[in-house]
This record gives C-alpha cells, sequence and structure tokens, in this order.
C-alpha cells in the first residue's frame, strides 16, 4: 500500500513513510476523512486501523462488538468488506461477513446496525453497500438484496433464487429437435 503526498504529487510506501508496521494485509476497503485528515482501512481480517496522514499515527481499531448498553459481545468483526459515511460525520457503516456494523468514530466501538424494519432479517454475510439517490440504503448479503428506507423505517428483500446461475445458464442452452 502506498502514501499519496499531495505537495510532491509522488507514492510512497507506507512503510517507509511511518514508524509504525501496519497490522493489515489484504485491504478491502478505504475510506478517506478530509477533517482531520484520517484514512480508516477495513482489510479482510486485520480489522480497521486509523491512520493520520497529517502526522502519520497508526491506530488499531478494537474489533470488539459492543451492545448499545455498552457491554462486549463475543463475536469479532472479522472479514471487513467494505466502509461507507454514515450519520453525517458521526460514524462509518460497514459491511462484513458478521453483518451489518456500525463503526462510533468518537469512541472508536463497533456494534451491530440494529433498525426496526431489520429484525426479522438475516443480515449475516453482508458483501456490498450503497445509498442511491433518496437515501435508501442497500445492502447485498449471501441471502438477497435488501432495500431500507431510513426515513420511512421499512425494509423490502429482493431474495435471491436457488441456484440461479445453473438456472440462468441452463435457460440460454440452444434447444435442439
Amino acid at each position: 500500500m502506498n502514501y499519496y503526498d499531495k505537495h510532491t504529487k509522488r507514492f510512497f510506501p507506507l512503510k517507509k513513510v511511518y514508524s509504525q508496521e501496519l497490522s493489515f494485509k489484504i485491504v478491502k476497503s478505504l475510506y478517506y476523512e478530509r477533517e482531520p485528515d484520517y484514512l480508516w482501512v477495513a482489510s479482510l481480517y486485520q480489522g480497521i486501523n486509523r491512520i493520520n496522514l497529517s502526522t502519520g499515527h497508526i491506530e488499531s481499531i478494537p474489533e470488539n462488538i459492543y451492545t448499545p448498553e455498552g457491554k462486549t459481545v463475543v463475536d469479532r468483526a472479522y472479514n471487513l468488506v467494505k466502509m461507507i459515511e454514515f450519520a453525517g460525520h458521526d460514524s462509518l457503516l460497514i459491511a462484513a461477513k458478521g453483518g451489518l456494523l456500525v463503526l462510533d468514530k468518537k469512541h472508536l466501538r463497533l456494534h451491530h446496525f440494529e433498525h426496526p424494519s431489520l429484525a426479522a432479517k438475516h443480515l449475516s454475510q453482508v458483501w456490498d453497500m450503497t445509498f442511491d439517490k433518496d437515501g435508501d440504503l442497500w445492502l447485498t448479503t449471501s441471502f438477497d438484496l435488501i432495500r431500507v428506507n431510513l426515513k420511512a423505517g421499512t425494509a423490502h428483500s429482493y431474495p435471491f433464487l436457488p441456484n440461479s446461475a445453473e438456472h440462468s445458464a441452463a435457460s440460454h442452452q440452444p434447444h435442439f429437435m
């Protein structure tokens, strides 16, 4: 992984720029925060690191997941896939194999994303997410595509067909008489 120096307009290896050893190997997602010049790095197995690009300080975010009451949950935030900004500048949404997580940037704590419309949904293995122009959150899991209207408090699931790849391939085969 390289660091881009805005002043010289050149890339430098992070290991040469920062004195600390980086604790991540397979980077899956980056999120840049202009103020205070942080680069958030989510890796596949090593969790989240926050790099202060002004000072070079690297901070590992604990992988413990907390309940709303502040108690530690046994699971860990392994296999992180993607980070996007959520709820203004206070937190990041994180798609992970263990579900949809929220990182409180002020307290550096992870917790499961909770929304009344998602209580009955199976949110393990969230592989991707994005917001659309209306502010709805779209999630893809191993089982379905989910659209969450955060304002209205509703969610709609679009399940994937079983063996859809096999079905699709079979339907495109030529038929001979």
